[in-house]
């Protein structure tokens, strides 16, 4: 660190602050570690924290989850902040990757790279900006997808809000199937289609159970139900849960 602090009348600050090799934990599953060159003005009411972040390394902890990673951002209400100094710290931050994200867990493995700022509070940050996905695998049930180029955006200034546009495809039997997620994290709109061509309701048969609708019905079982309901509520971001 180095500027200067003004003691009286009142507590101000002007600071720069440099940093390397800091390893954070957020959000929750993500470890980072970073550079940073940032400014720190203002007072205890009103402060600023500005500057450039870049991240060197990223990974998945041991214990990542997608459920619980996935539910972070989900539209549940927050309480509100505790008054203190990190509410009155405003966030103006640049995030860059610099050596692209090559991430890896036990079901997810994603490359791709990032440009995002953030905004909001110290109590409270919004990620704003955008990840480009190059690749990646996701083990789903038992079967491997292949994710396709594609990218998740984060535009929403009043909470870290992930809007994205994520293909993938898989094999199950003889059928090539594809499917394309698109629109916000916590309310998913998903397309399906496969080769030999299938109806949806046949896709999701296989993607859930392993086998068509039509082999479901000469063998019945009480995941046809599942299927249909899984139908009906267009494969939102709970499906996960529910299905497993």
């Amino acid at each position: 660190a180095s500027g200067g602090v003004v003691y009286k009348p009142s507590l101000q600050f002007d600071l720069a602050l440099a940093g390397q090799g800091v390893r954070i934990l957020y959000p929750e599953g993500v470890r980072e570690g970073l550079d940073a060159n940032l400014t720190l003005t203002g007072t205890t009411e009103a402060a600023t924290l500005g500057g450039r972040v870049k991240i060197d390394q990223l990974s998945f902890t041991p214990d990542f989850d997608l459920t619980t990673f996935m539910g972070q951002f989900g539209g549940t209400s927050t309480a509100p902040p505790t008054p203190g100094f990190s509410q009155n710290l405003e966030l103006n931050l640049s995030v860059q990757s610099t050596s692209g994200i090559n991430l890896v867990s036990r079901e997810l493995s994603l490359q791709g790279n990032a440009n995002l700022n953030v905004r909001g509070t110290a109590d409270q940050p919004v990620i704003l900006g955008r990840v480009n996905l190059q690749s990646g695998d996701l083990i789903f049930l038992g079967n491997r997808y292949i994710l396709q180029p594609g990218t998740i955006d984060f535009a929403n200034p009043s909470r870290t809000e992930p809007t994205l546009n994520v293909a993938a495809n898989t094999t199950i039997e003889q059928y090539n199937i594809y499917l394309q997620f698109y629109g916000p994290a916590d309310h998913l709109r998903t397309n399906y289609t496969s080769v030999p061509s299938l109806p949806p309701s046949d896709i999701i048969n296989l993607l859930a159970f392993g086998k068509t609708a039509e082999a479901s019905a000469a063998n019945p079982t009480p995941g046809n139900l599942g299927a249909e309901s899984l139908l009906a509520s267009q494969v939102s971001s709970q499906v996960t849960s529910r299905v497993e």
